[in-house]
């Protein structure tokens, strides 16, 4: 049986950063959304996997993740990541000086203050 379709929807904000900043931040995308795609959506089912990325009046950038599967397992903990990818999403959000927050099980949000960009300028 073929899989029903997974949309995805992507809410973003221009946000001006460094690539030491930028790369941590798109490996952490990649791992929170292929871990949607391979875990949230069993036996073909269909759904949603969203993110949004803006800059918070303090300025700090706050970059979400979620879908509308299945939902973690009970007893997952965030902050005792058993998973390598997990591990690695914790490593990437301390490299930036971040903090990373699960909201009922299908939605995690990163939120860091970026060092300024460098301009043309610089």
């Amino acid at each position: 049986m073929e899989g029903q379709p997974v949309s995805l929807a992507l809410h973003l904000e221009a946000v001006r950063m460094p690539s030491e900043t930028a790369v941590p931040c798109g490996l952490i995308v990649h791992e929170l959304i292929s871990n949607a795609l391979k875990h949230a959506f069993p036996s073909g089912r269909s759904g949603e996997v969203a993110m949004t990325l803006h800059t918070e009046a303090d300025g700090r950038v706050s970059l979400a993740v979620r879908d509308t599967g299945v939902g973690v397992p009970d007893g997952f903990d965030i902050d005792q990541p058993s998973s390598l990818g997990w591990q690695l999403v914790r490593l990437l959000t301390a490299q930036l000086g971040g903090t990373l927050e699960r909201y009922r099980g299908t939605r995690v949000t990163l939120t860091f203050t970026p060092p300024q960009a460098p301009t043309a300028s610089d």
